[in-house]
């Protein structure tokens, strides 16, 4: 079976008013991994595209920047695309994100070696020319309210 996805992100309803809970929504990202999946508070599932050359490119040298920084710095860890269950329920992947060493190291291995289960410290999300500045705006105020940015 092939799917094909438009240049937009599509959001599959919980008609049945089950939604994925959160080992569910691993397996299925794991068994689709060529799109970007994740789910908002109210447990829709909202799949995207992969990004185009240029917003990967700016991905490529903020991911450098960020992992020069890391080095240097030693107190985090500089993560791409990792998937992190939020507060508020949402499960999201930023493009690039950080988390304290501190925050990491009270999560098993098991739980490490899945979708973490806190807020980055800090995120980094890119815009592409399909995306909208509105909900990439809401998407960062998400981050905010979840902990993102809080110091500690």
């Amino acid at each position: 079976m092939q799917l094909e996805l438009p240049d937009v992100e599509i959001r599959l309803g919980i008609e049945d008013g089950c939604p994925m809970d959160d080992e569910q929504l691993f397996e299925f990202c794991q068994n689709n991994r060529l799109v970007l999946i994740e789910r908002d508070a109210n447990g829709a599932i909202i799949v995207t595209p992969l990004p185009g050359c240029e917003t990967s490119h700016r991905g490529c040298v903020a991911i450098s920047q960020l992992g020069n920084w890391t080095k240097r710095d030693g107190r985090g860890f500089s993560l791409v695309r990792c998937g992190f269950f939020l507060p508020d329920g949402a499960m999201r992947g930023p493009h690039i994100s950080w988390v304290l060493k501190s925050r990491l190291a009270n999560l098993t291995k098991s739980q490490k070696e899945r979708f973490l289960p806190l807020c980055p410290d800090f995120v980094i999300e890119f815009i592409s020319p399909f995306d909208r500045l509105n909900k990439v705006k809401a998407k960062m105020i998400e981050w905010i309210a979840n902990g993102a940015g809080s110091p500690g």
